[in-house]
């Protein structure tokens, strides 16, 4: 199992210890649908985390979409995430999920998502990137900063996050070439889209942080494929390697950023029992 290549166990005062050791106070943790889970498993395993992940002021949740969702279903499934466990975000991993960005039906997906996203006041974490050896190559352009190129993210005014960049296990060639010209391109069209520079290595990160502007970018560590303090110690080498403002700039990635985007209290929907929107 992957877990186990970092923690034999991940409970709560694990992910406390590791938080402690890095300086971080609070966390957004993103289960993620499997490409077989239909809505009534995802919750299952929402609820695991709830129920092992107590502690509200140290850990906030995401949801996330099964891909067997319908198009039009997207927004009341949403919905009733929110209404049922108090979610904070959708992370939306096309790899795990099955959700193939290359073909126009799913690119269509897409955008119904970022839009129910919006109407329901929710950030989507969207993973991009390729290459992952843990699928054989099969899914290796699922998920291809490429396939975000004409999406329409400004439909929702909610923030947007790509995961890692758009640039997962991309070689430095493809990111200099081809990769950070397109990430600029869509950073200065969509208003509402950011960065998360979790599990990029270490000349990745440093492009990232030299070439794009620190209000764009959050802090992230990919646990739990890697420690969380390990992470922390990457990002403020990167900072002194490329001449930044260690302190200020990280505070802005892991602090100042996350808060006003994810984790600072909006005015969300409120449900009485049977106002809660039936899942398709």
């Amino acid at each position: 199992m992957l877990l186990k290549k970092v923690y034999s166990y991940v409970g709560a005062k694990v992910f406390s210890d590791q938080m402690d050791v890095g300086g971080i106070d609070k966390v957004l943790l993103l289960p993620v649908a499997s490409e077989l889970s239909n809505a009534a498993q995802f919750e299952n395993r929402l609820r695991w985390v709830t129920h092992h992940y107590p502690d509200r002021d140290r850990f906030a949740i995401a949801g996330s979409v099964p891909g067997s969702i319908p198009t039009e279903g997207l927004q009341n499934y949403i919905l009733n995430l929110q209404a049922t466990f108090n979610i904070r975000a959708i992370k939306c991993h096309p790899v795990v999920t099955g959700i193939d960005l290359s073909r126009p039906a799913r690119k269509q997906w897409l955008e119904e998502l970022v839009r129910s996203c919006g109407q329901c006041g929710l950030p989507l974490i969207l993973h991009s990137g390729r290459n992952n050896p843990y699928w054989g190559g099969r899914r290796t352009n699922c998920a291809a900063l490429e396939n975000l190129r004409n999406i329409n993210f400004s439909a929702s005014k909610a923030p947007v996050v790509i995961a890692h960049a758009g640039f997962h296990r991309c070689k430095m060639s493809d990111i200099l070439c081809e990769g950070m010209p397109l990430l600029k391109n869509l950073l200065n069209t969509h208003d509402n889209l950011f960065v998360d520079i979790s599990g990029l290595t270490f000349e990745p990160l440093k492009v990232v942080i030299e070439q794009l502007p620190t209000s764009r970018i959050l802090f992230g560590s990919d646990a739990l494929y890697e420690p969380q303090w390990e992470a922390v110690i990457l990002t403020l080498h990167a900072l002194k390697a490329k001449g930044r403002r260690i302190e200020q700039d990280f505070i802005q990635y892991a602090s100042v950023n996350p808060r006003s985007l994810i984790f600072e209290e909006k005015k969300h929907v409120k449900y009485s029992a049977d106002q809660v929107p039936s899942v398709p």
